[in-house]
């Protein structure tokens, strides 16, 4: 996938879909013996055979069969549940039970997305925008993330802003994508915090504003939002936006670091090379401290 639909899927991974909520399935006052579970799932209860899979897919009891899982959210889906076309369709991006199909959760998202899950019209826009499993289509994805927008979805916010700022799959409008930002940023989608604070940083579509674009990093950035801990280093090296403060720079270098993928650690690591040595490795340490003691009160 291209970098824009793994962002985009990310707000909708498996792990996230397997919430009670995600599959259309509330706590029950009281858990259900796994026995009973089992039982009504042989009994072709559908929304047995999603909770029942669901725990099979979280390794969440005892002899845990991904596989299993799948079998049984074919079975539901084979029924009509929606929640069980999501979950697989997830399973089917994953590759779960065997290699990824795109082509699959593409079929399957269509359906649930036309039944007016917003989460499911996120799904299918990113696979659209992407070409996974067929040709793209640009303006249905759009068209699915104003949908999902409206519905109140701060992951297709999110998402439509940035194709908004970007242009190419629509035309670019740096205003409309403000409002969007805005309203997902407000909603503590780190994504949009980022972007929202990008937008500051740069000048784009408002006025150009150094303590606003570090308020909206500095929010997203603890959330462990990479990319924003990023320029928030460098913005405490530089002074923009904050107190200069190259010890805080450190901090969140490292944060940014750890929290990042590859390229993220190679672009810390080429932005360090002369911090480091124009702090000296006391200030360095320091700033190690900061971000250990940073992530000791989040573990709290």
């Amino acid at each position: 996938m291209t970098v824009f639909a793994r962002m985009v899927v990310a707000g909708a991974t498996l792990a996230a879909l397997l919430a009670p909520s995600a599959v259309g399935a509330e706590p029950a006052p009281e858990p259900v013996p796994v026995e009973q579970l089992v039982a009504r799932a042989r009994a072709d209860n559908a929304e047995a055979q999603v909770l029942l899979a669901t725990l099979h897919l979280r390794h969440a009891i005892p002899e845990a069969d991904p596989a299993k899982g799948v079998a049984l959210l074919r079975q539901a889906a084979a029924k009509g549940s929606l929640p069980a076309k999501k979950l697989l369709a997830a399973a089917a991006l994953k590759g779960t039970a065997g290699r990824p199909d795109p082509a699959a959760a593409r079929a399957l998202l269509r359906d649930v997305a036309a039944a007016g899950d917003a989460q499911a019209r996120v799904m299918l826009a990113a696979l659209l925008l992407d070409g996974s499993g067929g040709r793209k289509d640009a303006s249905g994805a759009v068209r699915l993330l104003r949908q999902a927008a409206d519905q109140g979805s701060p992951e297709a916010m999110n998402n439509l802003g940035a194709l908004l700022l970007t242009g190419g799959a629509v035309a670019r409008d740096p205003r409309e994508a403000f409002v969007l930002l805005s309203r997902a940023a407000g909603m503590g989608h780190a994504a949009a915090q980022h972007g929202l604070g990008m937008m500051y940083l740069k000048g784009d579509g408002v006025a150009a504003d150094g303590r606003l674009a570090a308020d909206w990093m500095t929010k997203a950035a603890t959330q462990g939002h990479a990319p924003s801990q990023y320029n928030l280093g460098i913005m405490h090296f530089t002074g923009h936006g904050v107190a200069k403060d190259p010890v805080e720079g450190v901090k969140w270098m490292v944060l940014a670091a750890a929290n990042g993928d590859a390229a993220m650690r190679a672009r810390v690591d080429a932005k360090m090379k002369p911090v480091a040595k124009a702090l000296g490795a006391g200030l360095v340490a320091e700033g190690y401290e900061r971000a250990r003691q940073w992530y000791m009160l989040k573990a709290k």
